[in-house]
């Protein structure tokens, strides 16, 4: 049996690379050093594929303890995978790092949710960068040809989801830290606030959508509905 997933990494120049992981039979997944065995990486395969959710168990900064989600896609943000799901609990959708899941098992229950409620996924941003404007005129001139602006800019492409990974990879999150100086920033994200707002935004129009898919469900008697 062959599975078919949406699979997305993001390169050092913030370049995205999607693709289907398809046609690729089960048996021949090879364990990756993420923590996972070969079959629990099948299982959470197989339940991206077939829409059905798992129970993770998954220690975060916060606690250890088991999940219960339904996964839609796999990213990487440059350092980690990272599977998208829709928590059950909370009813939204969020990022789980491969590496922290500890265990993963099957459950009888189905997805209702749907990916396309995944708004923040399924919606694109551009990040404005610029040469940091606390460097001269020399230094913002070498940073701009080091990273082929145009016209003194770099608009990088991202999922909506996966902008925050890479504001924070670069530390564009941190341009009023004291400690950052100009020199070792080099570049800056013009439209921080814009990715941020959008970033909210996102979260609550999918919340909404959860909400609304939910109400369809139920009232259809369990079964997914189409909103």
């Amino acid at each position: 049996m062959k599975v078919q997933v949406q699979v997305v990494t993001i390169t050092d120049d913030g370049q995205e690379s999607m693709r289907a992981v398809a046609c690729v039979a089960r048996a021949d997944l090879t364990p990756a050093p993420l923590g996972l065995s070969l079959a629990e990486g099948k299982t959470i395969l197989q339940a991206i594929q077939e829409r059905r959710s798992i129970a993770i168990d998954y220690i975060s900064l916060e606690r250890q303890g088991i999940r219960n989600i339904c996964p839609h896609a796999l990213a990487h943000d440059g350092y980690r995978w990272h599977v998208r799901a829709l928590s059950i609990e909370r009813q939204e959708y969020r990022d789980y790092v491969l590496a922290r899941i500890i265990s993963v098992s099957t459950r009888a229950d189905g997805c209702t949710g749907d990916p396309t409620d995944d708004v923040a996924w399924q919606r694109f941003i551009k990040l404005r960068l610029v040469a940091h404007p606390g460097l001269n005129a020399g230094q913002r001139a070498a940073i701009e040809h080091d990273f082929r602006m145009q016209q003194g800019k770099l608009d990088v492409e991202s999922r909506v989801a996966l902008a925050s990974y890479f504001i924070r990879r670069h530390n564009l999150d941190l341009r009023d830290h004291p400690d950052l100086l100009p020199q070792r920033a080099q570049i800056f994200l013009q439209n921080l606030d814009e990715v941020n707002e959008a970033i909210a935004k996102a979260k609550e129009e999918s919340k909404l959508l959860i909400k609304q898919r939910s109400t369809l469900t139920e009232q259809a008697g369990g079964r997914a509905t189409p909103i």
